[in-house]
């Protein structure tokens, strides 16, 4: 992602440095003010598109574009958090771990349908390129709900040895 001074200080610019301190070993967050995505991202525009404010200023910090497939993941777990040290480039599965290990994932009593780590990447990233979640369903022998539910981070819970998903 090619950026100039310019772009860096619009940029910081939407940013309060002062944000909350969820974990106080890694510091304050510095929390994004301005647009935000439907899942509550920011958003920043650059180059007349939108692009993700956390993939933006971890390439910076980086000195180069994400690599094909990572996310920017958070050591803070706050989706508008844009600090550069509270972030990392991992993939998704790395994500799906930490969010099992630090107990972000959604819990529920009842039934679970047994869902592995790889089928639940499988599912969001189905659905990401526009796969019908009816169609995912039936590869993975669940209900169009419990696709919804596991892409939007709702159903899917660590259960004992496994990832599940409740329909």
């Amino acid at each position: 992602m090619t950026h100039t001074q310019h772009d860096l200080d619009r940029f910081w610019a939407k940013v309060n440095r002062n944000g909350p301190t969820v974990r106080p070993e890694i510091g304050p967050c510095h929390d994004w003010t301005a647009a935000t995505s439907e899942r509550g991202y920011g958003v920043f525009h650059l180059g007349g598109r939108a692009v993700s404010a956390t993939r933006f200023i971890l390439s910076v910090r980086l000195g180069r574009p994400l690599a094909e497939g990572m996310e920017a993941l958070h050591a803070c777990d706050r989706k508008i958090c844009v600090r550069p040290s509270h972030l990392r480039e991992g993939t998704q599965a790395d994500n799906l771990a930490d969010a099992v290990a630090r107990r972000r994932m959604a819990h529920s009593d009842r039934r679970a349908t047994k869902l592995t780590t790889e089928q639940v990447q499988d599912i969001k990233n189905r659905v990401r390129a526009g796969e019908k979640q009816a169609d995912i369903a039936k590869r993975h022998g669940i209900h169009q709900t419990t696709v919804s539910r596991v892409y939007h981070g709702k159903r899917w819970i660590y259960h004992q040895d496994a990832p599940s998903v409740t329909n």
